[in-house]
């Protein structure tokens, strides 16, 4: 009689041990896919609303000119920390020109970026030659491009 108890006890045990695992780690599975997608819907929805805006001082440049790009940041939160990758001007070799990084914390919205760049000269030497050229602007966050922008150019 005490082996039938005995058994039915750790029957019972053994039950309520698999109802709390087979409820528990199903739900905790659930808890942490939901968590993961309410972050990246979140996310997404955060990179939705910012913006980015790029001007050049001007449209045409002669050879050798300075070339200034003001850069608006619009809805990236406060304290954001983020790359700004400005490249363009590809030569002949399949080579840009330039290609400037700059990392900026985000202390305003909207923030305001400046960079100063000389543009290359014409000859066929550099593998440069006079025409349009787009000028890229990415935004990158924890290494990942959030945002980009093209400028338009003339180069004389």
């Amino acid at each position: 009689m005490k082996n039938i108890h005995g058994l039915i006890f750790l029957i019972g045990i053994f039950l309520l041990v698999s109802m709390i695992l087979f409820y528990t780690i199903p739900l905790v599975c659930y808890q942490e896919i939901h968590r993961t997608i309410k972050k990246t819907i979140t996310e997404t929805q955060d990179s939705e609303k910012s913006a980015v805006y790029v001007k050049s001082n001007k449209k045409i440049y002669n050879s050798g000119d300075n070339m200034r790009l003001v850069i608006d940041l619009k809805n990236f939160t406060i304290k954001d920390v983020l790359k700004i990758q400005v490249f363009g001007i590809k030569t002949a070799r399949g080579n840009f020109a330039f290609n400037k990084i700059r990392e900026v914390e985000i202390k305003e919205n909207p923030y305001k970026v400046i960079f100063d760049i000389k543009l290359p000269s014409c000859s066929k030497c550099a593998g440069i030659t006079p025409g349009k050229y787009s000028i890229k602007v990415n935004i990158l966050q924890k290494d990942e491009v959030v945002k980009n922008e093209v400028v338009d150019i003339k180069l004389l």
